[in-house]
């Protein structure tokens, strides 16, 4: 759907949300479209190909995360299985990534290393595992669109959407119910779709018709519409970032005023709003806080499998007073375990 009869004008975003109407004049929004629609061709062929013929065709110094670079290619070029191996060789990590401190921050702007020639330039606004989040976008060379993946943090704090070549968000963490994707994308970006893309990979014609080429997940988007209406009562993005910055500040004081006894994962420059990541000293204190967090009806604080440790999301959705709650209870889980018996 173009710009000017996108469904966010009919529920009276463009203004409301304070986002650059000059950034919306050159872009097209193509919304309500089931998840599947933005994966890369990775997802599509991955049963299609031997194993370990994948395997090769990987760079060793190409991280599994990294492999969501791949999500935009369908406008850099038509992919096949013949093709399919030499998209990898196109990827390239451009920042220092710290794994060896276990990724607890984003790369310094002097840290990457952007090939001017490049289709585009794609990174990943927050990171849910890890709890570390872009605090402002990272500038790609002259000429070179920059891709955002926002499905944790869209909407969650004013945006500058003139910025962007393209944006995609699963709905599932700020905008409404799963299985809606979000993308918006410019018109001269979308001009260079190649033709003979399966239609399941294909912009162009999702946006020639207006995203409804398979039926629409229509409930989900009526709910995400509610959403974004409740956003705009609130204040739009403006009010949502504040909101969101004092919920996330309640956490964090709480950690860097445990003398130690929390230890946040993320450095404080990269730290996130939407997740916030800590560890306790033992594993055996990180099950107490979650079994007793529990009973005091504060659930879901388990880290994510791949890293343990504890997480605390703070999308849209959460109040203030659940956070606060949240923070009055890790001031008293330390006070106890820190006071003698």
């Amino acid at each position: 759907m173009a710009a000017g009869t996108s469904i966010w004008q009919r529920i009276g975003f463009r203004r409301s949300f304070g986002v650059a109407e000059a950034g919306w004049g050159r872009t097209l929004v193509v919304a309500g479209v089931s998840f599947v629609y933005f994966l890369p061709v990775l997802f599509i062929i991955f049963t299609a190909i031997k194993p370990q013929a994948l395997a090769l065709s990987v760079p060793p110094t190409l991280s599994p995360t990294s492999l969501f670079g791949l999500i935009p290619e369908q406008f850099v070029f038509t992919p096949t299985l013949e093709n399919f191996g030499s998209v990898f060789s196109r990827i390239m990590t451009v920042g220092g990534q710290p794994e060896a401190t276990g990724f607890d921050r984003v790369p310094a702007s002097g840290e990457l290393q952007l090939d001017p020639q490049a289709a585009y330039l794609h990174f990943t606004s927050n990171n849910t595992i890890f709890g570390t989040q872009w605090a402002t976008a990272p500038e790609p060379p002259k000429g070179v669109p920059l891709v955002c993946d926002m499905s944790s943090d869209a909407f969650s704090r004013p945006l500058d959407i003139a910025r962007y070549g393209v944006i995609y968000a699963g709905a599932q963490k700020n905008l409404g119910p799963a299985g809606v994707t979000l993308v918006v994308m410019r018109k001269e970006l979308l001009e260079r779709v190649p033709a003979g893309l399966p239609s399941v990979l294909d912009y162009k014609l999702m946006a020639e018709n207006r995203s409804l080429y398979n039926t629409p997940p229509c409930f989900a988007i009526y709910v995400t519409g509610l959403v974004l209406a409740w956003l705009r009562e609130q204040g739009g993005l403006a009010a949502a970032g504040e909101r969101n910055a004092a919920k996330a500040s309640l956490v964090y004081e709480a950690i860097d005023g445990s003398d130690g006894f929390y230890r946040g994962h993320a450095e404080a420059s990269s730290r996130s709003l939407m997740n916030v990541t800590w560890r306790l000293p033992t594993e055996e204190l990180e099950r107490r806080f979650v079994q007793e967090a529990a009973a005091a009806h504060l659930v879901e604080l388990k880290g994510h499998r791949s890293v343990g440790g504890i997480r605390a999301s703070l999308y849209n959705a959460m109040s203030l007073a659940g956070v606060q709650a949240l923070a009055d209870f890790m001031w008293a889980f330390a006070d106890a375990e820190r006071t003698p018996a």
